[in-house]
């Protein structure tokens, strides 16, 4: 992907997810931030599912475990400020 200058959210492969996950080198995908057009955090009680919404109609589903809840609700806040 060309370097535009603009700003991308990215997501990172996951590597030992079962024992200490560790964010990978591997990105396998990439989106222009300006099309981002909302992000959702529904907590649960051991995990909580984490909606990133495109401007074309689709989203990213993630999973993001409740160690790694308070980084999830950053990237939330930084989303949809950027977005609304």
């Amino acid at each position: 992907m060309a370097d535009d200058g603009s700003k991308a959210l990215g997501a990172p492969v996951l590597a030992g997810a079962f024992v200490s996950p560790k964010v990978g080198d591997e990105i396998v995908a990439r989106v222009p931030r300006a099309e981002v057009t909302g992000a959702e955090l529904d907590p649960g009680t051991m995990a909580s599912d984490l909606t990133i919404a495109f401007a074309d109609g689709g989203s990213w589903e993630l999973e993001v475990g409740k160690i790694h809840r308070g980084s999830a609700e950053q990237v939330v806040q930084a989303l949809v400020s950027r977005s609304g």
